[in-house]
């Protein structure tokens, strides 16, 4: 890992880099220049690194790499490695045996289909790579499903971050980042979306519960809530008495069945209760 990177000035006359927002150029310059970087500019990163240490919203992160706002970026979501494609262009230099060296390492301990842009992208050093022996641990007596992971340059609108991250004080809800980010525009506030994340997060490290989908449960304790405050504010008029035309209140009931009665039941718990 290099403690400087230094970045060609010619960067600033690039004419993709010159159509950046403020913004988009403060993510090109973090992919060039953060403390993950390689020799090869492919190397493992996620998106809430990113966001992180950019200080930018996780969903603005997910919505730039998805779009493809900069440019001649590569994303492996299933193993979560990045290639920034121009990465050598504008960081140049060192000695070239190291170079080569450093490059064949991160070939065999980063494994990613990125590698097959690289070798397009960096012909000359397909050959030194081809020599490079990567060894693979098989268990013999596991059968192994393989998954085909498809890499796309962002931008298309395709691609998909589908690896799921840990959220709340537990790390024990699992979303994607998309997921993320519906949560936000669903309760329509990030710091609502966290406070719903964390009462998830709290019930299930105390009671144990485990969920198939936090995504969906978040959203299902969320519709629970409000047809609970929907009942409450209906069973009662601001003098405290029973209204007329208001939910049957028999106790557990969930027939949901309106009532004109003063006692405050439905006709068919009103003859259950006579």
């Amino acid at each position: 890992m290099a403690k400087y990177r230094p970045i060609h000035v010619r960067i600033w006359k690039d004419p993709d880099f010159q159509t950046y927002s403020p913004e988009h150029k403060l993510i090109f310059l973090y992919l060039c220049t953060n403390d993950a970087t390689s020799e090869s500019g492919i190397y493992p990163l996620t998106l809430r690194t990113v966001a992180n240490e950019t200080d930018i919203d996780l969903a603005r992160i997910t919505e730039v790499f998805e779009t493809g706002a900069v440019k001649n970026v590569f994303y492996d979501p299933e193993n979560q490695f990045v290639f920034v494609k121009n990465f050598r262009k504008y960081n140049s230099g060192g000695r070239p045996a190291l170079i080569e060296q450093a490059i064949s390492n991160e070939y065999t301990a980063f494994r990613t289909p990125l590698w097959d842009q690289f070798k397009a992208e960096y012909p000359e050093f397909s050959k030194t790579l081809q020599k490079v022996k990567v060894k693979v641990k098989v268990n013999v007596n596991v059968k192994v499903k393989v998954k085909r992971t498809v890499v796309k340059p962002l931008g298309n609108g395709s691609e998909t971050v589908s690896k799921k991250e840990s959220y709340g004080e537990f790390k024990n809800v699992h979303l994607t980042a998309t997921e993320y980010q519906k949560l936000i525009e669903k309760f329509g506030s990030e710091n609502v979306a966290l406070d719903r994340i964390e009462n998830l997060s709290r019930s299930k490290s105390q009671h144990g519960y485990k969920y198939k989908d936090d995504y969906a449960t978040v959203l299902t304790w969320e519709r629970k809530d409000q047809k609970k405050q929907e009942q409450e504010r209906a069973l009662q008029d601001p003098g405290g008495r029973v209204s007329p035309g208001y939910f049957c209140q028999t106790d557990k009931c969930n027939c949901m069945n309106t009532t004109n009665d003063p006692s405050g039941l439905c006709p068919e718990h009103r003859k259950t209760e006579e």
